[in-house]
């Protein structure tokens, strides 16, 4: 597709408004989506690759190279903002007919769902093999499952409107720096860099910031799933 860069960047920006630390990642993302826009590469394709990432930096946790492994994690999340960017542009531009929409929102679920996947069970397995402890493996698998609940049962009541029960699930009566903070904390992919920042200079404390982080979301998403019960009751 033959654009500019500054015609490039005004088809790709993002109606909605950028949450905490992401807009650090688009920024970066951009000129790496141009890239790809001009070398005709696919959202499909860029989303495919993102997944093959997130597989891959598993892997390589597990295998017990924990910085590269979440440094491969990175460049997967940064892939999954090229494939939107990318989608935003051809949409606009050229248009996308409603099977390649629905393909690709049904990749860009899988891809959320693999990625957290492997970041948990590789980062368990990991401990496990490191602590001689497989419980690390168990609360791999749990966290992976709190994740879950909260993509497919308490995260979708983000859609519906400002009133009704979906709002029970929202962040209120929180200031602007109270909200960064939760959504931080409450952010999967800011794992990636807490970790990679744990591993780098503090390896021996990865242990019990990966048992706080998934006490945490345990109790937050239980918290906020019986929250939204209680309204629908």
């Amino acid at each position: 597709m033959k654009l500019t860069y500054a015609d490039y960047i005004q088809w790709a920006q993002k109606n909605t408004p950028q949450r905490y630390f992401d807009w650090l990642y688009r920024k970066v993302s951009h000129p790496v989506s141009f890239i790809f826009l001009r070398a005709g590469v696919s959202p499909t394709t860029i989303t495919v690759a993102s997944i093959i990432l997130a597989v891959a930096a598993g892997a390589v946790l597990g295998a017990g190279y924990p910085v590269a492994g979440f440094l491969v994690f990175g460049v997967s999340y940064l892939l999954d903002f090229c494939d939107g960017n990318v989608a935003r542009v051809v949409t606009r531009v050229q248009g996308m007919s409603e099977r390649e929409k629905e393909r690709g929102f049904i990749l860009e679920g899988f891809n959320t769902n693999t990625a957290l996947f492997s970041l948990y069970l590789g980062l368990g397995f990991y401990l496990s093999t490191v602590q001689s402890n497989g419980i690390f493996l168990l609360i791999g698998f749990l966290v992976f499952g709190a994740k879950l609940i909260a993509r497919y049962t308490v995260a979708q009541a983000y859609a519906p409107a400002k009133t009704g029960p979906g709002a029970a699930l929202r962040f209120s009566g929180l200031g602007q720096v109270k909200f960064f903070l939760s959504k931080c904390l409450f952010s999967a992919n800011f794992y990636y860099v807490v970790y990679l920042v744990v591993f780098s200079g503090f390896p021996a404390q990865a242990a019990p910031v990966f048992v706080g982080y998934a006490v945490f979301d345990a109790v937050f998403v239980t918290l906020r799933l019986g929250r939204y019960l209680l309204r629908l009751g």
